[in-house]
């Protein structure tokens, strides 16, 4: 599962800063079920940690605080940009595609 959530993630952000809203939104969309944040956050702050994403808002901070997670836009790095334009879809994904 940690790949399909590391897909959604960059893969929603490829257009722009979103919230942890928008990435659940997008992974019910794709998959047709839910995913508990708590099973988001770890991947967030692995992609933060990396460098593949920033915290686009609120703009002067770089640290995630779990308890305001709904407060934060995240946004892609160029390094992340890059992964996300190489990735492929993942096989976890490919039976949901329409």
């Amino acid at each position: 599962m940690g790949k399909t959530i590391r897909f959604i993630i960059l893969d929603e952000l490829a257009d722009g800063p979103e919230s942890i809203v928008q990435i659940q939104e997008y992974y019910r969309f794709l998959l047709n079920r839910d995913i508990a944040r708590d099973s988001i956050i770890p991947e967030i702050e692995s992609l933060l940690k990396s460098g593949h994403i920033k915290i686009g808002y609120p703009a002067d901070t770089d640290v995630l605080e779990k308890d305001k997670i709904e407060d934060y836009w995240f946004d892609l790095t160029e390094s992340g940009r890059q992964e996300q334009e190489t990735m492929s879809f993942p096989r976890s994904l490919r039976k949901h595609k329409s």
